[in-house]
């Protein structure tokens, strides 16, 4: 196969998943730099290329083009409809940002051939990236074969921001249909007898003028947080972790009735703080919700969970008599399962979570919106997890910490890792799994999981019956692998 020279290179990935028809199908992206690795010929070239391919496959295909409110989104998504429409494919382009999950319902709603989506996610804000939504299953070797080819043929005027434009490019707001579906799966009543109060960070995202407009036109009281476009995300970036949601912390214990969330940038991921300002982690709040739309809605399915999240899913699922379909990690993992309406939802540890019935996709919006109609319901979150931990009989405290490692490093602790020996860190495994990096089950019910990242570290994932116990045992793999 033919390389892409290094100019052109533009770290263009493939990634399973599955059809609404059942038929294999990909996610394909690429990412850098906005400037240096990420540029309006790149995206124009890649679009282009993946034009061409929907084009060959028929069937008066159509793509729908969004973005971020990451610095030249908007540019970057009309560039790329532009080369879309020159291929002689139908372009569609938002015309707003938009939070990606509401991407993907428009693709399915209207049945297009697929679509592009502007984002860098929750990295930094200098990153930029393009996801290309395939449902037909072309892979990375097609794409960049494509690239290859049209890098030869079409001329320089294809990377420059004022190329021609096509007359009639159709623009489109994707918010309408997507916020009706989503008032559809929320109780908002439950909320409103309730008398709960929202406070959202939006974290300068694309989920800004979304959730707060369907929240308010359904007459729950709502206060927004960093609201407003900042491209450079306040020096930060649009990932909701603790470091980055103090202020949201600060208002949500001075609201009095109050519950907190943020979202990122993309709008696929959020977490959740309780009237203290606390944070549930990613794995509890899944397993809570888990537990809440199972008896609410009457969803006698069962549970998708990443390998890295709590197997408090895994008890939950259980005392209602039924399992978990477990994955490695990477959200298309679960796009199968979603798709074939076997869970009731799926999550990780990352704060993503979608549900039955609506995209293969996080959508954090939805999961923000059920978590606010759980506490409604049922209360406190704080006194909801102590409930089902006496139910089960049994805590689950999970934690992570990331160790920075060397490529040379990393591939020592890979040959490390194949041992399969029965006893770590004078304690008795039980079980061992490889299915993404290493993870090691210990007589207690404790485990811990080793698995490389995409940066120069590697995660560390802990869990056990105290918050104490399951930091500890993190710090002591820290400190072998580190030794």
């Amino acid at each position: 196969m033919r390389k892409i020279p290094r100019p052109l290179r533009t770290a263009i990935q493939y990634q399973p998943m599955m059809s609404p028809a059942g038929t294999d199908s990909g996610r394909l992206r690429c990412r850098g730099t906005i400037g240096d690795d990420f540029t309006f010929g790149r995206v124009r070239l890649a679009a282009a290329a993946f034009a061409r391919i929907e084009r060959r496959r028929g069937n008066a295909p159509a793509i729908f083009i969004a973005g971020d409110t990451r610095f030249f989104s908007e540019d970057f998504a009309r560039a790329a409809a532009c080369a879309i429409e020159a291929e002689g494919v139908h372009a569609i382009l938002a015309d707003r940002y938009a939070p990606r999950a509401a991407v993907s319902f428009e693709i399915r709603r209207r049945h297009l051939a697929g679509g592009i989506y502007v984002t860098g996610g929750s990295r930094p804000a200098e990153q930029s990236g393009l996801k290309f939504l395939d449902r037909d299953g072309s892979d990375d070797r097609a794409l960049e074969s494509e690239i290859l080819d049209l890098a030869e043929s079409l001329p320089e005027s294809l990377g420059e921001p004022g190329a021609a434009e096509p007359a009639g490019l159709e623009a489109f707001d994707p918010s309408v249909y997507y916020l009706d579906r989503l008032g559809e799966q929320v109780r908002f009543a439950t909320i409103r007898r309730a008398g709960l109060r929202l406070i959202f960070d939006a974290m300068h995202g694309a989920a800004a003028g979304w959730l707060d407009r369907l929240v308010a036109k359904r007459g729950v009281p709502v206060e927004v947080l960093h609201g407003n476009r900042d491209v450079l995300f306040q020096g930060s970036s649009p990932s909701p972790v603790a470091a980055h949601l103090k202020s949201l912390a600060h208002a949500v214990r001075a609201g009095g009735k109050t519950l907190g969330f943020g979202i990122s940038g993309d709008g696929t991921r959020f977490a959740m703080l309780d009237s203290e300002g606390r944070f549930l982690t990613p794995g509890q709040l899944v397993a809570l919700l888990y537990d809440f739309l199972v008896e609410t809605r009457g969803w006698r399915l069962d549970a998708a969970r990443s390998v890295a999240t709590s197997h408090f899913v895994d008890a939950v699922a259980s005392q209602h008599g039924l399992s978990t379909v477990k994955t490695p990690g990477g959200f298309r993992h679960f796009a199968p399962a979603l798709l074939g309406e076997r869970v009731a939802l799926a999550g990780d540890a990352d704060g993503r979570l979608a549900i039955r019935g609506h995209v293969p996709e996080s959508d954090a919006i939805l999961g923000a919106l059920l978590a606010a109609e759980m506490v409604a319901e049922r209360g406190p979150l704080e006194a909801q997890l102590e409930t089902l931990f006496r139910r089960i009989g049994r805590e689950f405290w999970p934690v992570r910490c990331d160790v920075p490692m060397d490529d040379a490093a990393r591939e020592r602790l890979a040959q490390l890792l194949e041992s399969d020996s029965r006893e770590f860190l004078e304690r008795q495994v039980v079980r061992v799994d490889r299915m993404d990096g290493w993870e090691i089950e210990f007589e207690d019910g404790s485990w811990l999981l080793v698995r490389p990242a995409r940066g120069p570290h590697v995660e560390i994932h802990a869990e056990a019956a105290s918050h104490d116990v399951a930091t500890r045992l993190a710090k002591e793999t820290e400190r072998w692998m580190l030794n």
